[in-house]
């Protein structure tokens, strides 16, 4: 009797096993399904979240390989619902991205253009923004070779549509150029990031 209740007992624990273990089985492979059916300029758009859900597939992964089926199925059930929204957004994360890069396409160039003028007539006049030393003034020529350099970078990934690197780029460009900006005395604030008409600088 004793054996029989064992064996009973076993039996339903193996049960119970092999039924989680096809449930994760399954979980893991619905998320690995939709994650394979995002559209593929995904990756180039929202890179960062794309790697975060990979992550999470390993993950589940490695949980049903060790066997711990409960932490994989709880991993994993909620992936598919996460692809459809983030597919959901594409359209209008893409726009931004799009709408963004409008807006730089105008300003970069305009705002390089201005801290050349400046550099140009410095060297032509002499006269420097009271603040700004001959060595500060040798690293102002720096950063603008670098930040051309660098929109050149930004256009390129852009054009290639890595819409997410690109963009990251620009934000660290827009940064560099801000600075030059404010240490040459120029308009320096947001006016300087929009399709705006800038104030002459005064003489």
């Amino acid at each position: 009797m004793l054996r029989q209740f064992v064996f009973l007992v076993t039996a339903f624990g193996l049960a119970g096993c092999s039924s989680a273990e096809r449930t994760a089985q399954r979980d893991l492979e619905a998320a690995q399904a939709a994650l394979a059916a995002l559209p593929a300029e995904a990756r180039d758009i929202v890179p960062d979240q794309l790697a975060a859900l990979d992550e999470a597939i390993k993950v589940g992964k490695q949980a049903v390989e060790t066997g711990d089926f409960e932490a994989a199925s709880t991993t994993l059930r909620a992936i598919p619902d996460q692809v459809r929204t983030l597919s959901d957004s594409l359209p209008v994360r893409k726009a931004a991205l799009q709408a963004e890069m409008d807006t730089l396409t105008i300003v970069v160039p305009r705002n390089l253009e201005a801290i050349r003028g400046e550099l140009t007539r410095i060297a032509r006049t002499g006269k420097r923004p009271p603040a700004l030393d001959q060595r500060g003034l040798a690293e102002v020529r720096r950063m603008t070779d670098s930040s051309e350099m660098l929109w050149k970078e930004v256009k390129s990934e852009y054009q290639q549509g890595k819409l997410a690197d690109a963009m990251a780029k620009a934000h660290d460009l827009k940064a560099r150029v801000s600075r030059v900006l404010l240490q040459l005395g120029l308009v320096a604030d947001e006016r300087a990031w929009s399709n705006v008409t800038l104030p002459p600088k005064p003489d």
